[in-house]
């Protein structure tokens, strides 16, 4: 058997990262194409524990400027606050799903600690303003719930994702 000398060893593995930044780099265009190209507006982004956002992608819900790059300076008042309350929580090791109502737009939220690291806190974003007046207008519509044509009123509040925005709206 022959023994690699340590310039064969440096080439395979130069070769190996090679490939896999090309897969890696190939995979966050896929997902930002995916981000900005998908029909309901959505943002991704990592955080670093000084609250610094040091990647996003989407940027089809927040027009980020490039010198507003900290959590501090995204959304105002108690939209702000409670933002980054979800992610301290996500820094201590805990996810979160929480909407934020800001400039007329209503945003359901995740984020979590990325690769079980405390240091970076991975979110996720998406534009559920359309989903919430519509089931506003609904609502609306139908007061009587005796009604049998209120029956897709009783679907909707039977709905995970309206329930989570009305527990949002209660809680906020």
């Amino acid at each position: 058997m022959m023994l690699k000398s340590n310039i064969d060893k440096l080439k395979i593995l130069t070769d190996a990262l090679i490939d896999r930044d090309y897969v890696r780099s190939k995979l966050v265009d896929l997902f930002d194409r995916f981000c900005n190209d998908f029909p309901v507006q959505m943002n991704a982004w990592i955080v670093e524990k000084d609250l610094t956002i040091s990647s996003r992608m989407g940027d089809s819900i927040l027009k980020i400027e490039k010198d507003k790059d900290n959590l501090n300076n995204i959304f105002s008042g108690d939209a702000r606050k409670k933002n980054i309350e979800m992610h301290k929580k996500a820094f201590l090791g805990e996810s979160s799903v929480y909407t934020i109502e800001s400039n007329k737009k209503v945003l359901l939220t995740k984020v979590m600690p990325a690769n079980n690291s405390k240091d970076l806190v991975f979110g996720f974003s998406m534009d559920i303003t359309s989903f919430v007046k519509s089931s506003e207008a609904l609502q609306a519509h139908c007061e009587d719930m005796e009604n049998i044509e209120c029956d897709l009123v009783e679907q909707v509040r039977n709905d995970n994702l309206y329930k989570l925005v009305k527990g949002a709206q209660k809680n906020g």
